[in-house]
């Protein structure tokens, strides 16, 4: 999977190679090209029959190599996170368990996070005024006239307290299926924090996605969203998450804050370190990542496979956040 950093010319190359704005660098050798030229070097051992015999193998597989490396040669433009012809486990291969590995491990230190704050909360503040609205009640009751209707109106302010401190909870609960995860954990973790509105399209019922692909898609989006803009939330983001036989699919499209470029000093250069951000992390995703304009519009999508069953490792278990209490729970009544 080719992910593209922008269509349109940036001035910017794949991370490490910029380049500067307005440079027009030279078109890259055509793929038809780089063939022919193989096929003439194979042929240079008959005429020098002193050169290594597995010379012409070697040079046969030429056009092979530069399909492999950074550059996609029959367009001429930078590509980045090339995944086609790429090792297994490469940080290119959109498959690549190290990298997932780590988006999962990313969300469910988010859900411990949540859940430690939702229990935070409750045990500490929330019991807190909550003890102090009771309180208020039952000097209320004793009381009448003005001083009653104060202690009315501080109940009203101390219930609305109570209510704002309750947090949602976390999204990877016992019992939830895939779209609630999904539902629960955008609406918590992009909504807000990455993306002032967002809109949602989940076509993720049959089959579903297991949580741990679940959580690599949710780790996808925001560290695509984070990197889209370090500073500002996006001014809208469109996130699209299919699941079919062959694997699981995301597609992000982002409006980015104009107040963003407003506020940069320099438009281009602006344009040019988002392009880089993005690119960074096409790589490190094996996503494809497309600009409308330098700064402007961007879309970012992604096809993984569904994991292999025969090469799940012993002990894995399927929650994105692994509670020994609660599969041994489980294992008991699976037992039974």
């Amino acid at each position: 999977m080719n992910a593209t950093a922008s269509a349109a010319p940036t001035g910017t190359s794949a991370p490490g190679r910029p380049g500067p704005p307005d440079a027009n660098p030279p078109a890259a050798p055509r793929g038809s090209q780089l063939t022919d030229l193989a096929e003439q070097l194979s042929n240079l051992p008959d005429r020098l029959p002193d050169l290594p015999a597995d010379l012409p193998d070697r040079l046969a597989d030429l056009p092979d190599q530069f399909r492999r490396s950074g550059r996609n040669l029959g367009s001429g433009r930078d590509t980045v996170g090339d995944s086609a012809g790429a090792p297994a486990g490469s940080a290119t291969d959109p498959g690549n368990e190290q990298t997932r590995l780590l988006m999962r491990l990313m969300v469910a230190g988010q859900e411990r996070e949540r859940r430690h704050l939702c229990d935070a909360f409750h045990d500490g503040p929330i019991q807190d005024l909550t003890a102090v609205l009771l309180t208020c009640s039952a000097v209320r009751r004793s009381l009448s006239g003005p001083a009653a209707e104060q202690l009315a109106a501080l109940e009203s302010q101390l219930r609305d307290t109570i209510t704002s401190l309750r947090l949602p909870p976390p999204a990877f609960r016992a019992g939830s299926d895939a779209r609630k995860i999904l539902e629960t954990a955008l609406a918590g973790r992009v909504r807000g924090p990455l993306a002032h509105t967002l809109d949602t399209v989940l076509d993720v019922d049959d089959p579903e996605p297991d949580r741990g692909q679940i959580a690599e898609l949710l780790g996808a989006v925001q560290l695509l969203l984070q990197e889209g803009d370090p500073l500002r939330p996006a001014a809208h983001a469109q996130v699209t998450i299919r699941s079919g036989k062959d694997g699981v699919a995301l597609t992000l499209r982002v409006t980015p804050d104009p107040l963003s470029t407003a506020a940069s000093p320099d438009a281009g250069q602006h344009a040019r370190a988002r392009t880089e951000r993005l690119s960074r992390i096409a790589a490190l995703t094996g996503t494809q990542v497309v600009e409308d304009r330098p700064g402007g519009l961007w879309s970012a999508s992604l096809a993984w496979p569904h994991p292999d069953p025969a090469g799940t490792p012993p002990g894995f278990h399927p929650r994105v956040e692994h509670r020994p209490g609660l599969a041994v729970v489980h294992a008991l009544a699976n037992d039974r």
